[in-house]
């Protein structure tokens, strides 16, 4: 049997905020965790003044000796209280600051056990009431946002957004690209506010340059739709990635090629183009190693996500059935080669529409081999055929 198929898919979507009136509240039960486990101490206590006034929203960061350990931080509360999570048995350096205070600097070695510290800011006498100054905290906390100055904590060395993050108090991330933030995964990566395309974090932290971030945004109770939040509870949280004034534009990718024996080939480029009204992917691949250039998770990514399609679960079946995902799963063949090329493009036409659409274009060349064997054995002379019958288009 010879199979030979060129197929084509263009695909557009306008979306827009305004068109979203109709919702659900979802109720659910928010877990919550303790800064205390069985390898962490409490450190507590007060920030104020030399009256004894409560310092609201003061900055307390400690920074560990040991190099295998991470980063913790604090805010204040209104009252000036504090809590601090750290690992037992470790020296830290901590950091209070405080703008219009002269920032207060210690060395603390944990124990076994929760320790309280007061900290008694003193005024700048420096600061002169003529002279406005600047002052940009490491970490701010309004509301469900934490905001990071990742200037504050780099040292230039890092390479990718994943090893900036790596130096956030509270942060973690994965072999895989994964994210999470206090324990709780980051299921949606922004830059600029949009969408970084499909919102997959992997591609986010393994691609965009380090020295491009100036801060990085956590979003906690995260909804897409900006008039819900509030009034629609969300699980979900997002990284805002807010990049530098001079790097707001830029290119990334890989391209993977290889030969071997039997003259077997490949080449798969895989770039992108990001500007903060335009994002642009384009796949392409040629080989005949058997290997499908396009499957059926890419073919997912470029209909919206598979979080996209959870919302309408119809949406991902009929996905699922269509003539083009069961070729994308079709594995029947003795030899194949695949030519392929996919475009993807989103343009914001203003704060609240977007433009998305994608062309595809497959052509594929697929060898089938078929064997028969019939036996006969109710005549004079028994005889067994076997039959191989091998079909093929070049």
């Amino acid at each position: 049997m010879v199979k030979k198929l060129n197929k084509i898919l263009i695909s557009i979507e306008i979306s827009s905020l305004e068109k979203f009136f109709n919702f659900k509240i979802l109720l659910f039960l928010a877990g919550f965790f303790s800064i205390c486990n069985a390898q962490q101490i409490l450190v507590s206590g007060k920030v104020t003044d030399s009256l004894h006034n409560p310092l609201p929203y003061t900055n307390i960061l400690a920074i560990p000796q040991a190099d295998d350990q991470e980063i913790k931080f604090a805010i204040s509360e209104n009252n000036g209280s504090y809590k601090l999570g750290l690992v037992k048995n470790q020296t830290y350096e901590i950091t209070v600051s405080y703008l219009g205070y002269k920032p207060q600097t210690i060395k603390l070695t944990t124990t076994e056990l929760d320790i309280t510290k007061d900290f008694i800011l003193k005024e700048n006498p420096d600061q002169l009431d003529e002279v406005n100054i600047k002052y940009t905290p490491s970490i701010t906390v309004k509301k469900d946002t934490i905001t990071y100055n990742v200037t504050k904590f780099v040292t230039g060395e890092e390479r990718k957004l994943r090893d900036a993050l790596k130096k956030l108090p509270g942060v973690e991330v994965d072999r895989e690209g994964n994210v999470t933030v206090q324990g709780k995964k980051v299921t949606k990566v922004l830059v600029e506010n949009k969408t970084f395309f499909t919102g997959n974090s992997k591609l986010a932290v393994n691609n965009i340059s380090a020295d491009a971030v100036e801060k990085v945004e956590v979003l906690d109770n995260y909804n897409e739709v900006a008039m819900l939040k509030g009034l629609q509870d969300s699980e979900d949280m997002a990284l805002n990635i807010l990049l530098k004034e001079d790097k707001k534009k830029f290119v990334f990718g890989d391209i993977e090629a290889g030969a071997g024996i039997k003259e077997r080939y490949l080449v798969h480029p895989n770039l992108f183009y990001y500007s903060p009204k335009t994002n642009v992917n384009f796949i392409g691949d040629l080989n005949n190693q058997g290997i499908k250039s396009f499957s059926f998770s890419d073919y997912l990514e470029f209909e919206g996500g598979f979080g996209k399609l959870l919302e309408d679960a119809g949406s991902y079946f009929s996905l699922f059935n269509s003539d083009f995902a069961k070729y994308l799963n079709n594995q029947d063949f003795t030899d194949n080669v695949n030519q392929f090329g996919a475009l993807n493009i989103r343009q914001s036409i203003s704060n609240v529409t977007d433009i998305s659409g994608y062309l595809i274009t497959s052509n594929s060349k697929t060898q089938t081999a078929s064997n028969t064997l019939n036996a006969y054995q109710d005549i004079t002379d028994p005889f067994t055929e076997n039959r191989t019958v091998t079909n093929n288009l070049w």
